[in-house]
């Protein structure tokens, strides 16, 4: 779509193309039929390799060691040094598959190995995923745990940690508290959240044509004359695609994609999964909250295929039983 209606390399197109392709990772899992096992030791093995190495960079920072555009700097105007390193998605995945054990086994050490993982996503600072993965986290441990003991111990330390967290100005967490603050004050000022506004602009202005509109624009390179434009959107007015997920799906794959992409978090959220296997779910609409403020999704498409496929696997087992 982007060298028919664009006139974009079709050479650089694919370049582009390439992360999202990583789809293609559901299809071979399919094929090859892997065991549950299977995906939660990619999972594991992913988060804890991630981890360590997010925590090697830590420790050379503001140095840059991994990342995916190594001329970025890394900057710690959150309260700490926030890094871009490919593979995050697995910390949420690890964090989802420890509750996961938990519910299975009801052994407290997979509470203490989620609150660490949940740890290193508040170390990210980045608000949404924190927010985000704690609802999550919340509303099924609350779904399944049927230990009220541990449900009042919960609630009592954070009733104790978060005012003493608030009044910490000192706190990592202070300078996301006074970020947060200072974009409801503009927007109670009447100036209009720029994640609003980028919306609007993409679902309403950034396609020129019906076709483009069902099927999509295809994939920028910043080299092509589709990239550059996607830059000067993101340099002069803060328009970024990547900030607006499911607008950036629409412009990308158009009303077709956007479509494909809704029903498959609704038929993850409706189905009915047994408890071994809730961390897929779990993670699939942990990614389909924070698709809106960001484009994960098409960013970090291997961990949602193998969440995909688990949950595509319970389904065909169960028509074949029944």
């Amino acid at each position: 779509m982007a060298f028919v209606f664009n006139q974009q390399n079709i050479i650089l197109g694919y370049r582009a193309t390439m992360p999202y392709l990583a789809l293609i990772y559901f299809f071979i899992l399919k094929q090859a039929k892997v065991s549950y096992s299977f995906i939660e030791k990619v999972i594991w093995l992913y988060c804890i390799f991630y981890i360590f190495i997010w925590l090697y960079a830590l420790s050379q920072a503001p140095d840059v060691l991994f990342q995916l555009d190594m001329s970025k700097d890394i900057r710690d105007n959150r309260g700490f040094f926030r890094l871009f390193i490919p593979g995050k998605e697995f910390i949420y995945g690890g964090l989802f598959l420890a509750l996961n054990y938990y519910f299975v086994s009801r052994k407290f050490k997979w509470i203490i190995i989620s609150s660490a993982i949940f740890l290193v996503i508040i170390m990210h600072v980045t608000r949404q995923t924190i927010f985000f993965a704690f609802i999550v986290s919340l509303f099924f441990f609350f779904k399944e745990t049927r230990s009220k003991w541990l449900i009042i111990t919960l609630a009592v330390i954070l009733y104790m940690a978060i005012p003493r967290i608030v009044k910490d100005r000192s706190s990592k967490l202070d300078q996301l508290i006074k970020l947060t603050e200072s974009q409801i004050e503009s927007t109670n000022a009447g100036e209009e959240n720029i994640r609003v506004t980028a919306y609007k602009y993409f679902f309403t202005d950034y396609t020129e044509n019906f076709i483009t509109a069902i099927l999509g624009n295809g994939v920028a390179h910043f080299e092509s004359h589709m990239g550059k434009k996607e830059l000067m959107l993101a340099n002069q007015y803060g328009l970024y695609a990547s900030d607006v997920g499911y607008a950036n799906i629409y412009i990308k794959l158009g009303f077709l994609g956007l479509f494909f992409y809704l029903l498959i978090f609704y038929r993850s959220i409706k189905q009915n999964v047994p408890i071994q296997i809730k961390y897929a779910q779990m993670y699939l609409i942990f990614m389909a909250l924070i698709n809106i403020g960001t484009s994960t999704v098409l960013k970090n498409p291997i961990l949602f295929s193998l969440c995909v496929y688990v949950l595509e696997k319970h389904y065909s087992n169960s028509k074949i039983i029944v």
